[in-house]
């Protein structure tokens, strides 16, 4: 035994034939770092030539809209969708910031958002990138968890705000949930136990050392020496990232709690986790202080959003369901350690979460699927890049085909980068392109109120502070929101009489209509006049009053 361990021992340190090059013990570690870096700048150089496009779309509008509306009331902003005095949830630290940035350097909103989602995305990669070394030593493990957090989703194409996908980066990289994902991953990292440190091989091992040595493994199968235990230090970023996380995307704050409290269960000493969930609740309770959002108003009613988070419990599978290829290796590392693993239970919780939405009929707890996607991908990186040889090789052939089924899904992303000879994107493309409104911005005023017979061309209003009568997302401060909408629907309908029409556009004080259609309706046209015709057919019309 003594003597074949010295020989394998004696193999390792052997001098390099002429014609080879000595291995230095760092060149894994440094290739690996650089493959992380140049996938992430890609990512990054992605992100910027989408942004340079200035192709927004969805979200990308009330963002926009709310940061707009800091730069003109830097202390005192109203709600950017129907201008109202009440309280607004997108008034979180981020879009203030950039809005006094945006003010402080007369750069545009749509610059700075630019800019912002650009360092939000680097910290994201930092945040992934040192969570997955807090799990693993193994250097290649953070390559191979940004590739599957990006790829490994489903084939169906679909992009949402705080699911971590290449869809989702391509759309939403300004978008407030990567900051917050970065700071969940921080936290995440906070709350897991380091992994011990890796034993350096001795440069002449003896026989007897070889068949005396302790051998200490980790789950990932990392040589380590014994290290004396000590008590694990409270991590103080527990009381900021909780409470600005929670300002910033309350649904990625729901994430980053459920993830915590699992881990610190599986994992930690009561006398960590209540220090630790201490200095937590605090961070929560610090944020009654931020001024320019109210705690119920921030959390509302999560019932309002339960139309739009249906879509998840719509064909599942073909949107998350590759994840489910990480099971062998959640398995792997729960026997492993015992039912300890924290990635097998943050799994299990997130699927747990979300089919306890379906059972209540609360679709928005859909949005804690994220939780168990992120925590596949790591396992699958982690396990991966482990050293049990039969589990490893397995795992490499599962991997590969989920990266292969899940670029179906994600390459519809690549047709941001195209467009055709007028400036639009593609036909077939993730998500279809916005109408171009430069005609309504020609003309109308900040605060003039406008509305539209189409709710995609409505929701690029807030980004040059155009008001509209029904609010075109959820907006718990509006409280006549059901009012508005049918009022709205009540001025652009057929049947409505003249009369009628004429009041409510005065009521809201309507000053334009963006027609979406080649031609204008008879009826619309006794209280309205053509101002100018656009593209996309996209007609302006003014709102006409009688003389007093």
């Amino acid at each position: 035994m003594a003597a074949e361990a010295a020989g394998s021992l004696r193999d390792r340190s052997r001098q390099p034939g002429p014609g080879e090059r000595r291995r230095r013990p760092g060149d894994g570690a440094r290739l690996a770092t650089v493959a992380y870096g140049v996938i992430a700048a890609v990512l990054v150089v992605f992100q910027l030539v989408v942004l340079a496009r200035r192709q927004w779309v969805s979200d990308s509008w009330i963002h926009l809209g709310t940061v707009a509306e800091v730069v003109a009331r830097p202390l005192d902003p109203r709600e950017p969708l129907t201008g109202e005095a009440v309280d607004f949830p997108y008034y979180s630290p981020w879009a203030m910031v950039l809005g006094w940035t945006a003010r402080l350097t007369s750069v545009g909103p749509g610059v700075v958002l630019a800019v912002a989602g650009t360092i939000s995305t680097v910290l994201f990669l930092l945040a992934l990138y040192a969570l997955v070394r807090r799990l693993t030593r193994q250097v290649w493990a953070p390559v191979i968890a940004l590739l599957t957090l990006l790829l490994v989703h489903g084939t169906q194409q679909f992009f949402w705000s705080g699911f971590v996908s290449l869809n989702t980066f391509s759309v939403g990289s300004t978008w407030p949930w990567v900051p917050a994902a970065a700071g969940w991953f921080w936290l995440w990292r906070c709350t897991l136990p380091p992994p011990p440190p890796v034993s350096p091989l001795p440069p002449h091992p003896s026989p007897s050392s070889a068949e005396t040595a302790p051998a200490v493994t980790t789950t990932d199968s990392t040589t380590v020496s014994p290290t004396p235990a000590r008590r694990p230090r409270t991590p103080w970023a527990f009381l900021v990232l909780p409470g600005l996380v929670l300002l910033v995307h309350p649904f990625t704050f729901a994430i980053a709690a459920l993830s915590c409290a699992v881990t610190a269960l599986a994992t930690r000493p009561w006398s960590w986790t209540w220090r630790v969930g201490l200095l937590s609740l605090v961070s929560v309770c610090l944020t009654l202080l931020w001024p320019w959002q109210a705690l119920s108003g921030l959390l509302g009613d999560p019932a309002g959003f339960d139309g739009y988070h249906a879509f998840f419990y719509r064909a599942t599978m073909a949107k998350v369901g590759l994840c489910l290829l990480a099971v062998p290796a959640l398995v792997t590392r729960s026997v492993r350690l015992r039912g300890r693993d924290p990635l097998t239970w943050c799994f299990v919780a997130g699927w747990v979460v979300f089919g306890a939405g379906w059972a209540i009929g609360l679709e928005s707890l859909a949005r804690v699927l994220p939780l168990s996607e992120v925590s596949a991908a790591l396992a699958l990186a982690v396990t991966l890049t482990a050293r049990a040889r039969v589990l490893r090789y397995g795992l490499r052939l599962v991997t590969v085909a989920a990266l292969l089924a899940g670029s179906l899904g994600q390459l519809p992303a690549l047709t941001r980068l195209v467009t055709t000879e007028d400036g639009a994107p593609p036909a077939r493309m993730l998500v279809a392109p916005y109408p171009r409104l430069d005609v309504l911005w020609r003309h109308a005023r900040p605060d003039d109120v406008v509305i539209s017979n189409n709710p995609i061309v409505a929701r690029e209003f807030s980004s040059h502070r155009l008001r509209a009568v029904a609010p075109q997302w959820p907006s718990p401060g509006v409280a006549d929101a059901a009012t508005r909408i049918a009022d709205q629907r009540a001025m652009l309908a057929r049947g409505t009489t003249t009369a009628r029409r004429a009041a409510l556009l005065d009521r809201y004080d309507v000053r334009w209509i963006v027609w979406r259609g080649r031609t204008v309706p008879a009826w619309l046209g006794d209280s309205t006049s053509v101002v100018e015709r656009g593209r996309d057919d996209t007609i302006l019309l003014r709102v006409d009053r009688p003389a007093t």
